[in-house]
Protein backbone atom coordinates (compact mmCIF):
# COMPACT_ATOMS: atom_id res chain seq x y z
CA UNK A 1 0.00 0.00 0.00
CA UNK A 2 1.19 3.49 -1.22
CA UNK A 3 2.11 5.65 1.79
CA UNK A 4 -0.77 8.48 0.35
CA UNK A 5 -3.56 5.94 0.81
CA UNK A 6 -1.84 4.92 4.27
CA UNK A 7 -2.32 8.56 5.38
CA UNK A 8 -6.10 8.60 4.81
CA UNK A 9 -6.24 4.89 6.94
CA UNK A 10 -7.61 5.38 10.53
CA UNK A 11 -6.60 3.39 14.01
CA UNK A 12 -9.44 1.57 15.21
CA UNK A 13 -7.55 0.50 18.37
CA UNK A 14 -8.12 3.54 19.98
CA UNK A 15 -4.86 4.13 21.21
CA UNK A 16 -3.24 7.67 20.96
CA UNK A 17 -1.37 8.11 17.52
CA UNK A 18 2.49 8.32 17.83
CA UNK A 19 5.12 8.46 15.22
CA UNK A 20 5.93 5.19 14.86
CA UNK A 21 2.23 4.38 13.87
CA UNK A 22 2.11 6.56 11.11
CA UNK A 23 4.44 5.28 8.64
CA UNK A 24 4.04 7.72 5.58
CA UNK A 25 5.86 10.43 8.04
CA UNK A 26 9.16 10.92 6.49
CA UNK A 27 12.39 9.02 9.23
CA UNK A 28 13.37 10.66 11.61
CA UNK A 29 16.41 8.58 12.72
CA UNK A 30 19.21 10.68 11.01
CA UNK A 31 18.52 13.09 14.03
CA UNK A 32 17.15 16.21 11.39
CA UNK A 33 15.42 18.20 14.42
CA UNK A 34 13.09 20.35 11.14
CA UNK A 35 12.20 16.80 10.41
CA UNK A 36 11.34 15.56 14.04
CA UNK A 37 9.44 19.11 15.21
CA UNK A 38 7.10 18.38 11.99
CA UNK A 39 6.32 15.68 12.45
CA UNK A 40 5.13 16.27 15.71
CA UNK A 41 3.10 19.07 14.28
CA UNK A 42 1.42 16.50 11.98
CA UNK A 43 0.65 13.94 15.28
CA UNK A 44 -0.47 16.77 17.06
CA UNK A 45 -3.00 17.79 14.33
CA UNK A 46 -4.27 14.55 13.79
CA UNK A 47 -4.67 13.82 17.36
CA UNK A 48 -7.96 16.88 17.49
CA UNK A 49 -11.13 15.29 17.73
CA UNK A 50 -13.69 16.72 14.84
CA UNK A 51 -16.53 18.75 16.35
CA UNK A 52 -19.41 17.15 17.24
CA UNK A 53 -22.54 18.02 15.29
CA UNK A 54 -25.39 20.26 17.09
CA UNK A 55 -28.46 18.75 18.57
CA UNK A 56 -31.76 17.86 17.22
CA UNK A 57 -34.45 18.99 18.47
CA UNK A 58 -37.99 18.13 19.21
CA UNK A 59 -40.88 20.14 18.94
CA UNK A 60 -44.67 19.10 20.18
CA UNK A 61 -47.29 20.29 18.39
CA UNK A 62 -48.72 22.92 20.83
CA UNK A 63 -45.04 24.32 21.19
CA UNK A 64 -45.20 24.58 17.22
CA UNK A 65 -48.69 25.99 17.15
CA UNK A 66 -47.82 28.87 19.58
CA UNK A 67 -44.32 29.79 17.59
CA UNK A 68 -46.61 30.09 13.92
CA UNK A 69 -49.38 31.53 15.87
CA UNK A 70 -46.46 34.25 17.19
CA UNK A 71 -44.58 34.18 13.70
CA UNK A 72 -48.04 35.38 11.54
CA UNK A 73 -48.21 37.88 14.61
CA UNK A 74 -44.92 39.24 14.75
CA UNK A 75 -42.52 38.11 12.39
CA UNK A 76 -39.72 35.52 11.25
CA UNK A 77 -36.78 37.06 13.61
CA UNK A 78 -39.02 38.09 16.56
CA UNK A 79 -40.97 34.66 17.17
CA UNK A 80 -36.22 33.36 16.94
CA UNK A 81 -35.97 35.61 19.79
CA UNK A 82 -38.42 35.03 21.48
CA UNK A 83 -38.35 31.71 21.81
CA UNK A 84 -34.78 30.70 21.88
CA UNK A 85 -35.02 32.83 25.48
CA UNK A 86 -38.20 31.17 26.33
CA UNK A 87 -36.45 27.32 25.43
CA UNK A 88 -33.37 27.76 26.90
CA UNK A 89 -31.27 27.04 23.12
CA UNK A 90 -31.53 28.81 19.79
CA UNK A 91 -33.83 27.99 17.10
CA UNK A 92 -33.16 28.91 13.64
CA UNK A 93 -34.87 31.14 11.10
CA UNK A 94 -35.14 28.26 9.11
CA UNK A 95 -36.78 25.99 11.45
CA UNK A 96 -39.46 29.05 12.39
CA UNK A 97 -39.72 29.33 8.09
CA UNK A 98 -40.34 25.42 8.15
CA UNK A 99 -43.27 25.58 10.52
CA UNK A 100 -44.42 28.59 9.00
CA UNK A 101 -44.63 26.68 5.38
CA UNK A 102 -46.60 23.73 6.77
Amino acid sequence: MSANIRCWLVSTTGSPLSISSLPFLPDTSDGDESTSSANGKVVHAMAKSKQKRGEYHHYDCPTRLKIVKYVSENGNKAAVRKFSTHLGYKISDATVRNFKSK
